[in-house]
């Protein structure tokens, strides 16, 4: 038992700190792929209130094309297919069994479940404009938790949404790499 005002590491400047520690950001060889980032709504100031995410996992896109060869339009129809919008987030839809289901973070705060590829999230007010976003695949069956997931990906709501090269009008293909070429620097000042 501790009673406060006690024990001398309860005062200021007593106790543990944490340590510093390094942050896992993901790597590029994981089977979660970002695939495309767009700014949805803009209000009058030019800020994104709303940002369209999408993703897939790389055994389909090096299946349709996405591996170095030509682009395929069916990789394209497929990855683009269905956004859904906040509203229509349900925790309790039932994805088919042989689809993976997927979970994303926004600032460490889950913003999507379920089994689609993509996903329209509104944002937040924010001082700094900077959010950080993850998607990771979920473990299916008993165990529970996330097998694998995406690079961190650091997007700002005003233009440019990022600080390193990307062409949100690029084929599908293009910008799965720019995205996943994303440099360790760009996280600075969001984590």
């Amino acid at each position: 038992i501790c009673l406060f005002g006690i024990d001398p590491m309860w005062d200021v400047g007593h106790g543990w700190y944490p340590t510093n520690a390094v942050i896992d950001s993901g790597s590029a060889g994981t089977s979660v792929q970002w695939t495309g980032v767009e700014a949805g709504r803009v209000d009058a100031n030019g800020t994104a209130t709303e940002l369209h995410l999408s993703w897939a996992l790389v055994r389909g896109l090096d299946t349709n094309g996405c591996s170095g060869g030509p682009r395929s339009d069916l990789v394209a129809n497929d990855l683009n297919s269905s956004v859904l919008d906040a509203n229509d987030w349900n925790p309790w839809a039932q994805a088919p069994a042989a689809s993976p289901r997927f979970v994303l973070e926004m600032n460490h705060v889950e913003v999507y479940r379920g089994a689609s590829t993509s996903f329209t999230v509104p944002l937040p007010p924010s001082d700094s404009g900077r959010y950080f976003f993850r998607v990771g695949r979920l473990r299916a069956g008993w165990s529970g938790g996330v097998d694998d997931a995406s690079l961190v990906l650091p997007v700002r709501s005003a233009e440019p949404l990022f600080d390193f090269p990307y062409n949100a009008t690029a084929d599908v293909c293009e910008r799965m790499r720019m995205l996943q070429a994303r440099p360790v620097s760009s996280l600075s000042g969001y984590i």
